[in-house]
């Protein structure tokens, strides 16, 4: 939305656009034995409350959101093998959400 090339994309340097979101989730699995698939161990859900405007996230209600996640879960940021983000494609809000989970990982 609102990027003049149509694309924002999202978590690079040359975001130029933004992708609306209203509130932030993140989920917790652990590996199970491969007949078992995936099981969630812990997950949170917050909105992200007041921000300094429309495309800008809050990284404190981010980082909240993690660390309440995680520990739900009963692990550490660094136990986390992979972490999946959708980005704001601003050049405000990508570094915001970035910056979040550089300081939970």
């Amino acid at each position: 939305m609102l990027s003049a090339d149509g694309r924002c994309k999202t978590l690079d340097a040359r975001a130029n656009g933004y992708a609306r979101s209203e509130a932030v989730g993140a989920l917790t699995l652990r590996q199970q034995p491969e007949e078992q698939g995936m099981l969630l161990i812990g997950g949170a859900v917050r909105q992200d409350g007041r921000s300094a405007s429309l495309t800008a996230p809050n990284g404190s209600a981010q980082r909240r959101l993690l660390l309440h996640a995680l520990g739900h879960a009963a692990l550490e940021g660094g136990e986390c093998g992979s972490v999946e983000a959708h980005g704001t494609g601003t050049p405000l809000g990508d570094p915001t959400e970035v910056g979040a989970l550089a300081a939970v990982h």
